[in-house]
């Protein structure tokens, strides 16, 4: 729970609003480089004529044991949830074990992201036994060809034996965690299959999917026309069936995409909406093609050289200010609470407000310089949360999330949503008495005021986080 102390100490000076007194979520960048090349990263993809520049535009590597310093321990000891991966793949940090260890000592909630290539025995059963929440990896494609045309370097039966052995050693041990969830990407191949998809991943011991949008960049035409809005008949089809059968076997399926009207005039606005950009090729590029065309726009690029080192660039980052410009979100949208709940630490240890922020030209502050503390409780924070309070963002870390609404959307489904991952494998064998308290919760939350709504919520997290994390551990682990 709160120290109440610590809570007082958290008020700020001008005491008329009462911020939450920590981040409640933490985002660590384990790694920003990874050893897949899939075709729609903006970043490491092949068919990106400017990946070099982009690769360039960030010091890449590894996060250091030493980050793990005082200031940034004194934030993990009032967190209550830790996702340890940043934009890159985590697992191959020769150090991974030991930076999950430390986690782990600080009585946290840990999740990461993976493409699910090196989950070996010995990371299976390290997992387990380490009492790591949730393992999240990203797959797309009901068929070999259907996944490697897309991730490129990625092995569909690798990944498929690694999911197999992590559920094998989660039943040896006699524990549900960390719960195996599926992030994918909602091609227009991937949703026609979506059905044997939910079938093959119920086989593999996963418990939930999630089917995102396919955002699209005008440097990578090749994917324009592979984004399904789920508006042919076909997509609709295919959505309702998977939805039935991942009901029938026990498998959540989560599709955080609205289906865009039927063809027109409104398609086409939604789709240019998803797109990160400004103009759409027409041009199909049948799938099967891509790994080819991958292969030939490599051999075009010329690595580039020039520019400021890339350590020095890196420490580059304005501090949030009123001079930043700042943008209103429109009438229906609804608000965002990560400035009042999340700290998101680069590889750098710079401190964004979320994981969804543009951090390249500004932070919040930098762990190296400052405790957590110092940067939570700073005047960038409190700007951007006063900011938040009014419904404006300031561009250069928001744009780009709210013009596409891809930014978590309501607080208290998070909050109920995490109930339900901590205490239950499926919301279904949820103890009833469970579900009241995150009922009652949230329910009593939307008669709060925004910034104090968001302190309750984080508090009562906090005070059920205990029991959830107890029950995590395998039968008789030490």
């Amino acid at each position: 729970m709160f120290d109440s102390g610590l809570y007082a100490a958290g008020r700020y000076a001008a005491g008329k609003t009462d911020y939450p007194a920590w981040p409640t979520e933490v985002f660590l960048e384990i790694s920003n480089i990874c050893d897949l090349k899939c075709a729609m990263c903006p970043t490491f993809s092949p068919l990106n004529p400017n990946r070099f520049k982009n690769l360039q535009a960030e010091y890449r590597g590894l996060m250091k044991l030493e980050a793990f310093d005082e200031h940034l321990r004194e934030v993990l000891s009032h967190a209550n949830v830790v996702h340890a991966f940043g934009y890159g793949e985590p697992t191959i940090h020769p150090n991974f074990r030991q930076l999950i260890s430390q986690l782990g000592r600080s009585g946290v909630w840990v999740d990461f992201f993976t493409h699910g290539m090196h989950l070996s025995q010995e990371l299976c059963d390290f997992l387990v036994e380490e009492g790591v929440g949730q393992v999240t990896v990203s797959f797309s494609g009901a068929t070999r060809e259907d996944y490697e045309s897309v991730y490129l370097g990625g092995n569909f039966e690798r990944v498929l034996e690694g999911l197999k052995r992590l559920e094998a050693t989660k039943k040896a041990k006699g524990t549900n965690y960390p719960e195996i969830h599926i992030n994918s990407i909602a091609f227009k191949h991937h949703v026609r299959e979506l059905p044997v998809f939910v079938e093959l991943m119920h086989g593999v011991g996963v418990s939930r999917i999630n089917l995102k949008p396919l955002a699209t960049y005008d440097p990578i035409p090749e994917l324009h026309q592979h984004s399904s809005l789920l508006s042919s008949p076909e997509e609709k089809d295919a959505l309702h069936a998977a939805e039935r059968r991942a009901k029938e076997l026990g498998v959540e399926l989560k599709v955080s995409i609205a289906p865009a009207p039927d063809k027109g005039k409104k398609e086409a606005q939604e789709r240019q909406r998803r797109h990160k950009g400004k103009s759409i090729s027409d041009e199909v590029i049948p799938l099967m093609e891509i790994p080819q065309r991958a292969k030939q726009a490599q051999q075009k690029l010329i690595f580039q050289k020039g520019g400021a080192p890339l350590k020095e660039r890196s420490r580059e980052r304005e501090i949030l200010s009123p001079v930043h410009e700042t943008m209103g979100l429109g009438h229906k949208q609804p608000s965002c609470n990560e400035p009042l709940s999340t700290l998101y630490i680069d590889l750098n240890g710079n401190a964004r407000p979320c994981c969804f922020a543009n951090g390249k030209h500004v932070a919040l502050g930098q762990i190296r310089e400052h405790s957590g503390a110092e940067i939570w409780r700073s005047d960038a924070f409190r700007l951007l949360q006063e900011q938040a309070e009014q419904r404006r963002y300031p561009k250069a870390l928001c744009e780009m999330c709210i013009k596409a609404s891809s930014y978590p959307r309501i607080p208290e489904s998070r909050f109920l949503e995490t109930l339900l991952m901590l205490f239950s494998s499926h919301p279904q064998n949820l103890l009833p008495w469970w579900f009241l308290v995150a009922f009652a919760a949230t329910t009593w939350a939307r008669l709060l005021p925004w910034p104090y709504r968001a302190n309750f919520l984080n508090k009562v997290h906090k005070s059920l986080l205990w029991v959830g994390l107890a029950r995590r551990r395998p039968k008789g682990y030490r």
